[in-house]
């Protein structure tokens, strides 16, 4: 069933996301019947908004889940809708087909053999990188990579599948190294939030009592 103006009105123009739209019961009943209406209208809204290329961090260590879902609340201190802020990336497939306009991506044990089996070295850094975001209606700011390797070991992994693709193991660590500003390494009940010196981009600081749930 198509949309009436006024309802698409309310996504184009309002900016009405579909999770705030089913927190209500004629809003939910509108959802279910008109999934396909509502999600290209999201869409279009969220394609015309200004963004700028997302900010990573990357996140090791044992208490790596929690420090991404505590960064993501501490980047947006103020956002309205806690229940969708943060977006789990999935993969490979259309793994953004549920995007509803989150401003965090976090992408969950996103190590060196899950890229390599997901999107490639190649594709993954396309991800990072692009300066046009390969989905058009992405509008995050931040993304958080969740590993259980180290950063040196994550780096080093994917230079190694790097040149046994015939890929040039440096430009490749110049590139994410650079795109990568921040690394967090967790630990039972402490972390560490490093800039790291190869990238260019300027640091995030970070509250003291960040990590304080």
């Amino acid at each position: 069933m198509p949309l009436t103006r006024k309802q698409t009105k309310m996504f184009t123009e309002d900016g009405l996301s579909i999770h705030k739209l089913c927190s209500t019961t004629e809003g939910l009943q509108l959802w279910i019947n008109n999934q396909g209406p509502v999600r290209r209208a999201r869409n279009t809204y969220l394609a015309n908004q200004n963004t700028t290329p997302a900010t990573t961090y990357y996140i090791t260590g044992v208490e790596r889940f929690r420090a991404a879902v505590l960064l993501a609340h501490h980047l947006f201190p103020d956002f309205q809708e806690k229940t969708n802020l943060c977006f789990p990336v999935a993969g490979p497939g259309d793994r953004f087909k549920d995007y509803d306009g989150e401003p965090v991506l976090i992408w969950y044990e996103y190590d060196s053999q899950q890229i390599h089996k997901k999107d490639g070295v190649l594709g993954f850094t396309e991800w990072l990188t692009a300066e046009v975001k390969k989905s058009p209606c992405l509008v995050h700011k931040f993304n958080l990579i969740v590993s259980a390797e180290p950063f040196e070991e994550f780096i080093h992994n994917l230079q190694v599948k790097a040149i046994r693709q015939g890929i040039d193991a440096e430009e490749l660590r110049d590139t994410l190294c650079n795109h990568i500003p921040v690394v967090i390494t967790t630990e039972k009940e402490r972390c560490t939030v490093q800039h790291n010196p190869e990238s260019t981009i300027n640091e995030y600081s970070l509250p003291e009592n960040w990590w304080v749930k």
